[in-house]
């Protein structure tokens, strides 16, 4: 906020200088030699003082230009203290925004936690099901279990199979049709594939 506020009182102050500037230009242009010279440290009631021992109407000149003076520096105070209420408006504003915004990233995160668990909980029953379906197929006698893998899709049968230690699932296989034993074997070698490259 100052940001804003400080470049416009500068430019304000520049503005006074210049028009003060001016008039003590005119002024003493005026003026006759009796008046004292006016320096840069002379306060503006000294001005004022010095201009109205001197020339009459200068001094109503120079009051003229002061009071013009004067209604800018009030309309110009007015205009920055209007701006600094509606900045304190948005700040307050920005700041409740803010507070909200907050409060739904925290929702967000709350949600999306109690998602994720949901989802933990899900895959470790799924994984839970298949350990168990891979404990049923490896205390079958394999010549019955073939016949249920030889039913399966071959992908399918290859995720059963590459769970059960080598030797249950050679047994398996050995009961299993040459060809579907061959299609499962593909499917095992080439899960790796890439990464043995």
């Amino acid at each position: 906020m100052t940001k804003k506020v400080l470049p416009i009182i500068a430019v304000s102050f520049g503005v006074i200088f210049l028009i003060q500037a001016g008039n003590l230009s005119l002024a003493s242009a005026d003026v006759k030699g009796d008046v004292p010279k006016v320096t840069s440290s002379t306060s503006n009631l000294d001005t004022k003082a010095a201009l109205s021992s001197g020339n009459g109407g200068v001094e109503g000149e120079n009051v003229c230009l002061t009071g013009a003076v004067a209604e800018t520096l009030m309309n110009e105070r007015t205009l920055l203290d209007n701006r600094q209420v509606e900045m304190a408006k948005r700040e307050t504003a920005l700041k409740a925004l803010e507070t909200k915004v907050q409060k739904d990233v925290d929702s967000l995160e709350v949600t999306q936690k109690t998602i994720q668990s949901q989802i933990d909980k899900m895959e470790k029953v799924a994984e839970d099901d298949i350990t168990h379906l891979v404990e049923m197929y490896k205390t079958m006698k394999p010549k019955k279990a073939a016949e249920i893998f030889n039913s399966m899709d071959p992908g399918f049968a290859a995720g059963f199979l590459r769970q059960m230690d080598s030797t249950q699932a050679g047994l398996i296989m050995s009961e299993m049709s040459a060809r579907k034993s061959y299609e499962i074997s593909l499917i095992i070698a080439n899960r790796g594939a890439n990464w043995r490259q």
